[in-house]
């Protein structure tokens, strides 16, 4: 990506006054002057295959829209601007079917209460790749992609239980968060964009699911990209490249390796 920029407009009041009218305090503003903000500035970023970039900042600095911008679901209303150059192995996003290439986990769990750790992993493989043709060689690693994941997330204890939810037992939110993070890569996206993954989590959950995606990004050769607040020291060691942002401009202490 390239002299990124996400722009959005912002109206300020002149003067803000305290009027009483029938017995209650209204306040009443005069003329409003439109100004802008920028939520992304200039940022400049290359991610490589098979690495792992951890993006640090405050909350507010625009963590959440780079990894919305870089999935395609960056949804730009009429009036804000986004300028600069984002590219998929020198292919332009309307080059590319997004949706297959880049894989994006948001901060919530949303599952099939009903269904078992196992079979939310076949169902999402099922939807993202299809049925496997046992005769197709380059299909070969498809056949046990679901059993590899739940060894590799630490999920085999629990491959047989529901999921769960608020009325239901299952399992629990450290086992579902790993899920979560696991069935996004069932399918054959070759960039996993986590937003905030470890919120909520204590530091050995948060190493564990760290260390499985950095384990699973070397052997596919998958780009990943990683939002974060503050993260464990053993955490922060299994990354390639720090991007730091701060009040949407990148910081000039992050580091690519």
């Amino acid at each position: 990506m390239k002299h990124v920029d996400y722009v959005v407009p912002v109206l300020h009041s002149h003067s803000h006054i305290e009027t009483l009218t029938s017995a209650f305090q209204l306040p009443w503003f005069t003329s409003k002057k439109q100004s802008a903000k920028y939520i992304l500035k200039n940022v400049n970023a290359i991610f490589k295959p098979g690495t792992m970039t951890l993006v640090l900042g405050p909350p507010g600095c625009g963590k959440t829209t780079l990894l919305k911008h870089l999935a395609g679901i960056l949804h730009v209303k009429g009036n804000e601007q986004v300028s600069g150059s984002v590219t998929y192995n020198g292919c332009k996003p309307s080059q590319v079917d997004l949706s297959s290439l880049a894989a994006y986990v948001q901060q919530s769990d949303n599952h099939y209460p009903t269904l078992t750790v196992k079979e939310t992993f076949e169902f999402s493989h099922k939807c993202l790749v299809g049925t496997v043709d046992p005769n197709d060689p380059l299909a070969v690693n498809e056949q046990h992609m679901v059993d590899i994941l739940i060894s590799v997330f630490g999920l085999s204890e629990c491959a047989d239980t529901i999921i769960g939810d608020d009325m239901i037992r299952g399992v629990s939110g450290g086992q579902k968060r790993r899920v979560t993070v696991g069935e996004m890569m069932t399918g054959r996206a070759t960039t996993l964009l986590l937003d905030e993954f470890s919120n909520g989590l204590d530091a050995s959950t948060t190493y564990d699911i760290a260390k499985a995606v950095r384990t699973m990004a070397e052997v596919l050769e998958k780009t990943v990209v990683m939002t974060m607040l503050q993260p464990p020291p053993e955490v922060y060691d299994l990354f390639d490249n720090i991007l730091v942002l701060d009040k949407a401009y990148l910081h000039k202490s992050s580091i690519f390796g």
